[in-house]
């Protein structure tokens, strides 16, 4: 079975070293290819728990940034950092409204300020037809406020596309996708010095079973994702 490889850098030094290799006079698939890589996930949803009054909604930008090495058919994962620049959830209960971000911008009756969903890059797998991305982003318990009586919550679940399976109860929902929920891009696209691609779907989820708490979640999702050719040559 393949297996992921991803490295995460760190150091300026480093950093300005890598963003100046752009000439790209390399062959296609040669030893050694570096490819800058940017992959924005942009997602809109909302929630809402059907036995209480309590519903939410929130938006969510995140931009991942790395490096591909070439591997035979797979890649090398070189992981700079994420980069969110919008997260936001506005949340009603019976106590009124509540939104939280990562900044804790006053805008309602509470603001908490909240880390966006951490975004991983898991998996790109390659063959010699294609290339298909594998993300997770991981769930988030709501109501936000704890303080609401309430029977119980639900993970809000964001988009993913998990190399794994992952064990947090995703087998026991029942998923509605609009669109086409794969993140694929034909290999021929690599001898591009430059190019970009862009994805989207919709996706709407419930439980499968009535023993848990009854919700109902929806999210709109775009991903777009940009290859440069770089050149390590002095």
């Amino acid at each position: 079975m393949p297996r992921a490889k991803v490295a995460n850098l760190t150091g300026l030094p480093f950093l300005i070293f890598l963003f100046s290799l752009f000439k790209p006079v390399l062959p296609i698939e040669s030893p050694g290819q570096f490819w800058q890589l940017c992959f924005r996930l942009q997602v809109e949803g909302t929630y809402k728990i059907t036995s209480e009054n309590i519903e939410g909604c929130y938006r969510l930008d995140l931009e991942w940034l790395g490096f591909l090495e070439g591997d035979g058919l797979d890649f090398i994962i070189y992981h700079l950092g994420v980069y969110p620049y919008v997260w936001e959830l506005r949340e009603k209960t019976p106590r009124g409204l509540l939104t939280i971000n990562s900044l804790g911008q006053h805008k309602a009756n509470e603001v908490y300020p909240f880390l966006p969903p951490e975004l991983k890059l898991e998996y790109i797998q390659g063959s010699e037809k294609e290339i298909i991305f594998y993300f997770y982003l991981k769930s988030l318990p709501v109501p936000i406020d704890q303080k609401a009586e309430r029977p119980g919550g639900f993970l809000l679940i964001f988009p993913s596309i998990p190399w794994k399976e992952k064990l947090n109860g995703e087998v026991s929902l029942n998923r509605k996708i609009i669109g086409q929920k794969i993140i694929s891009i034909p290999r021929s696209r690599l001898k591009s010095d430059e190019f970009k691609e862009n994805f989207s779907w919709a996706e709407e989820i419930t439980p499968k079973y009535s023993t848990v708490v009854p919700f109902y979640q929806e999210h709109q999702v775009k991903v777009d994702i940009r290859f440069i050719k770089a050149d390590l040559n002095p």
